[in-house]
This record gives C-alpha cells, sequence and structure tokens, in this order.
C-alpha cells in the first residue's frame, strides 16, 4: 500500500468491454475490466487506502485508453504497487514484445527465480494494469493458454489482435 493522497479514474468502453483506468502523480496504477464497476473501485482503492479518489479523465488516462483501444503497446508512466518480486515480474512483463509470448518459467529466469514458476503465476494473476503490462502474452510452456484475470476469452482477443494464434 502507498501513501498517495490522490487518484484519478475513469471508467470507458473498450473492444474488450468496460475499463477503470486509474492514475495518480506517479503514474498509471490501475487498469482494470470493469465488468462490476464496484468491484473494480474496490481493487484500486485496496492499493491507495488514504487516497481521495476523483472519477475524471487526464492525460495520462486518456493515452492509456487510447493505447488499448489501438491495440497498440505505449510508453507510459507507470505506478506499479506490490511486493518487490511482484513488481520484478510486472516489469519485466513490459519487456515482452508485442505479437511475442513467453512462458512462466521463462518469467520466473528472468526475474532471477528459475524455481518459482507458480509465484510467477500468482504475480502474472494480480497484475493492476492489465493490457499495458502484457501479462496476456504469458502462457504455459506447453503451448497451453494457462489463466487470465480478465478471462479467456479476453485473452485470446488480445493475443489475436497480436497475431498470435493459441
Amino acid at each position: 500500500m502507498e501513501n498517495i493522497s490522490n487518484v484519478d479514474f475513469a471508467f470507458a468502453p473498450s473492444p474488450l468491454g468496460e475499463l477503470l483506468v486509474a492514475a495518480n502523480p506517479r503514474g498509471l496504477c490501475a487498469l482494470y475490466f470493469a465488468d462490476d464497476r464496484e468491484r473494480a473501485l474496490a481493487a484500486v482503492r485496496k492499493l491507495f487506502p488514504c487516497a481521495e479518489f476523483t472519477e475524471r479523465s487526464t492525460p495520462l488516462i486518456e493515452k492509456a485508453l487510447a493505447a488499448v483501444t489501438a491495440d497498440t503497446d505505449a510508453d507510459l508512466p507507470l505506478h506499479l504497487v506490490g511486493t518487490p518480486f511482484q513488481v520484478a515480474v510486472w516489469l519485466t512483463l513490459t519487456e515482452i514484445s508485442r505479437g511475442q509470448t513467453t512462458s512462466y518459467g521463462e518469467i520466473a529466469r528472468r526475474v532471477g527465480r528459475p524455481k518459482a514458476v507458480r509465484a510467477v503465476g500468482s504475480a502474472v494473476g494480480a497484475n493492476p494494469v492489465s493490457v499495458v503490462v502484457p501479462c496476456h502474452r504469458v502462457i504455459r510452456s506447453d503451448g497451453g493458454i494457462g489463466g487470465y484475470a480478465g478471462g479467456l476469452d479476453r485473452k485470446r482477443k488480445l493475443l489475436k489482435a497480436e497475431g498470435i494464434a493459441i
């Protein structure tokens, strides 16, 4: 949990369904699928329990939405809140190029914990900035699609948009 005084957020439609996008003075801090708006907002509030939340769009939120809608990667400032291990995993995910996939085991090796494959899976599943931090690009070592917090149909659509056949 971080001591941030304000978080701006907006709900917006996307080709993948409604999104909640949140930013604070340090960067983009959340991008959740908002099938349930209250649940998505509660997840962001849990990351920043002392912050004041204001529903409004900002240039950073607009830039994040544009990237998701256009199916492109964007160089956005990120404020990732998690354990040091989780943050290491999430930053490693940002290094996976568009149109490429990698395995949970490879991510574990890249963060220096080759036996922590299950922990990597948990960290990937806890990613607070989905799509922008491309957790959908991680698949099982046997080529299976694996899981996805936003649902497997969304993961398949994201991969297909990048030209990846699974």
